[in-house]
């Protein structure tokens, strides 16, 4: 069975803006990956990036974009050159983030017209993944300045589309798009101990709650 092709750089950005959560599973137990993302593709986030933790985590992309998955828009995290994306590309993923703007990573997605989310904090390094062609910038550690650092970057930057992440808990998430974040992506605050005790079903309600809250709900 091969792998399906990879979503455009459209559609994936407008899952993102849809569920306005990108979930990030980064673990070594990749034999829990697949059932992890398939709850969280069923409780309603599309976008799940795996990021790259070890050799066994480009079978595991692969493992997932073999399933077929409903809905699913698989990305690779900490991608750091073209070897990498060429890979994970390979094994399924529709799009790149990387922890930092790396020119290769972005020429590589964007020659292919997929998406790419390089990783940024200073509005000069956030300009520069945009000229580059980033769909999105990661910001990144978004915690450090908060939802009020997002916003000021906004004002000479209003058409940057900005995904915070690291350190960012559920109950944050509506500060966040309430300053004008793209969508806000979450890992351990989201994933905790299922890539370890195998729990689903809470991670499947913290799931839903983190939706409930990115669409101006209030935590169950």
């Amino acid at each position: 069975m091969t792998s399906p092709e990879p979503a455009s750089c459209d559609a994936v950005m407008e899952g993102l803006r849809r569920t306005k959560v990108l979930a990030i599973l980064r673990t070594a137990a990749t034999d829990l990956i697949p059932a992890i993302v398939e709850t969280l593709v069923q409780a309603g986030i599309c976008t799940v990036e795996i990021a790259l933790s070890g050799p066994a985590t480009v079978p595991a992309i692969r493992a997932v974009s073999r399933r077929n998955i409903p809905g699913l828009l698989l990305g690779a995290g900490t991608v750091l050159d073209a070897d990498a994306a060429g890979a994970v590309l390979e094994a399924g993923a529709a799009y790149f983030v990387s922890p930092t703007v790396i020119p290769e990573v972005v020429r590589f997605a964007t020659e292919r017209e997929l998406a790419v989310f390089p990783g940024a904090y200073t509005p000069t390094e956030i300009l520069t993944a945009i000229r580059l062609g980033a769909a999105a910038v990661k910001l990144f550690p978004a915690s450090a300045g908060g939802p009020g650092y997002l916003k000021a970057l906004l004002d000479p930057l209003s058409s940057a589309q900005l995904v915070p992440t690291g350190g960012i808990t559920l109950d944050a998430i509506p500060a966040y798009l309430s300053a004008g974040a793209t969508a806000v992506a979450i890992g351990s605050p989201l994933i905790r101990d299922a890539d370890t005790t195998g729990d689903l079903r809470a991670l499947r309600a913290r799931a839903e709650t983190a939706l409930r809250l990115a669409n101006g709900g209030h935590p169950a």
